[in-house]
C-alpha cells in the first residue's frame, strides 16, 4: 500500500511541475512580438528597429489572438481564432482571420505559426516568398 501511495504522490508531484506546451497556450493570455524577418536573399535578416514593421500578437485563453501591426506610424490591427496542433514532428498555431486578413503572414487560407522549443514562433510565409518571421513572448 505505500508504494502505490508513494507512486501517486511521484506522479503527482511531476505533472504538477511539467509545463506542457498544450499549457503553454491555454493558462493565460499572451503577448508575442516580431523580433525577426529574414527575406529570400542572403543577408537579408533584419531586427528591431530595422524590420519594415513592428508586429505584436497577443493570444487570448479563450482562443481569440489580435495582431497589431505598426508601419511608418500607421498602426493596423487584425482579429480572429486560433487552435494549436500537433503533427508527429512539431506542434504549431493556425490562425483564421475574421478581420483585418490584410495583415495575414501567408500564402493559404490560413496562418501557420511553428512552436520552437516553447519560446519561439516562427511563421511559414517564406515558402511562398514572404519573410521568415519569427516571434518571442514579450516579458509584458
Amino acid at each position: 500500500m505505500r508504494i502505490l501511495f508513494l507512486l501517486l504522490g511521484v506522479f503527482l508531484v511531476c505533472t504538477s511541475c511539467a509545463k506542457s506546451e498544450d499549457a503553454f497556450f491555454n493558462e493565460t493570455s499572451q503577448k508575442w512580438l516580431l523580433v525577426k524577418m529574414t527575406g529570400s536573399i542572403v543577408y537579408s535578416e533584419t531586427t528591431g528597429k530595422d524590420m519594415a514593421w513592428q508586429e505584436s500578437l497577443i493570444f487570448n485563453t479563450d482562443g481569440t489572438f489580435i495582431k497589431s501591426r505598426t508601419i511608418e506610424g500607421t498602426e493596423k490591427e487584425a482579429f480572429g481564432t486560433y487552435v494549436k496542433k500537433d503533427n508527429k514532428d512539431y506542434s504549431y498555431l493556425e490562425l483564421e482571420y475574421t478581420s483585418g486578413s490584410e495583415l495575414k503572414a501567408s500564402c493559404g487560407q490560413s496562418e501557420t505559426l511553428s512552436i520552437i522549443g516553447g519560446n519561439l514562433l516562427v511563421g511559414s510565409w517564406n515558402i511562398c516568398d514572404g519573410p521568415r518571421l519569427e516571434y518571442k513572448q514579450s516579458n509584458k
